[in-house]
């Protein structure tokens, strides 16, 4: 006579959620799909299988912070096989995380995509021949040499400009001094108007050469400021414009969307897993007749 153990009510309500969320993600309903991963996770919190199908949806809806979070769990599992296919959706989902940041912050995306080539290099430990592991490294690492490249432009630019920001402030500066030094000649002349007939006879007795020589000065001070500004243009450092696109530009235009389209056909999250109910233990009952 042979007793078999009956699947407990909640592996078999997990099963269930698994292979309806499963569905859901198929047709591309990734929400619904998404709650049935939860309710199964309700369950069974540490199951990788569940984890790993959850962070797969999380990465459809593009919540790649989310979908970190429970590939990151999938991995406390005991089964190598799945490890592999997480290693592989982490580099993906490392590389979506960082390139959406290239703009706002472009060391943390750097940072992002290095970590993305280690999940790709710990995959392919294991299984080194693996051909859509072994293109998604190569195009990330060639996106990872493109924002380094970026981010050095952006540092010389930067320090391009340093320069000619002090060179503004001292300009600033002599022209502040200036006016300072006309405004007392501003007051001696408001001052001259109020003394009336005296300055008006002095005026007389001065020659008109007074006037002459302050013309005189007038452009002597202007032909100097002229020289200067020619010199400061000639000192101040080249500005980096575009140089930036032709230094690097080492794929030819073809290679570049080769190498896109063959990472856009294999960033998809590595197939859904299936959670199959535990086999009923089966224990032989001795005759005792």
């Amino acid at each position: 006579m042979i007793l078999g153990a009956f699947v407990f009510p909640a592996q078999a309500s997990k099963v269930r959620d698994v292979r309806e969320g499963n569905k859901l993600y198929a047709q591309g309903k990734y929400n619904e799909a998404m709650e049935k991963y939860t309710d199964a996770l309700k369950k069974d919190a540490n199951s990788d299988i569940v984890n790993f199908n959850l962070g797969a949806s999380l990465y459809k809806k593009e919540d790649y912070a989310g979908a970190l979070t429970h590939y990151q769990r999938a991995l406390l599992g005991h089964d190598q096989k799945i490890k592999e296919n997480v290693h592989y959706n982490l580099g993906n989902t490392l590389y979506r995380s960082g390139i959406k940041k290239e703009n706002s912050d472009l060391k943390s995306a750097i940072a992002s995509l290095e970590k993305a080539l280690e999940e790709y290099k710990e995959d392919l430990s294991v299984t080194p021949e693996d051909p859509d592991t072994k293109q998604n490294q190569a195009f990330v690492g060639k996106e990872l040499e493109r924002l380094k490249k970026k981010l050095q432009e952006q540092q010389k630019n930067q320090q391009s400009k340093e320069p000619q920001q002090q060179q503004d402030q001292q300009k600033d500066q002599q022209s502040g001094d200036q006016k300072q030094n006309e405004q007392p000649k501003d007051k001696e002349e408001k001052k001259g108007g109020q003394l009336g007939q005296f300055n008006e006879e002095k005026e007389k007795q001065e020659p008109s050469t007074a006037q002459e020589q302050n013309q005189e000065d007038l452009e002597k001070n202007k032909q100097g400021s002229q020289q200067q500004n020619q010199q400061n243009q000639q000192d101040q450092p080249p500005r980096h414009g575009s140089s930036y696109k032709a230094d690097a530009k080492e794929l030819s235009e073809e290679e570049a969307k080769k190498l896109l389209e063959n990472y856009s056909q294999n960033e998809e999250p590595r197939g859904l897993l299936i959670l199959t109910p535990q086999k009923p233990k089966t224990t032989e009952v001795e005759k005792d007749w």
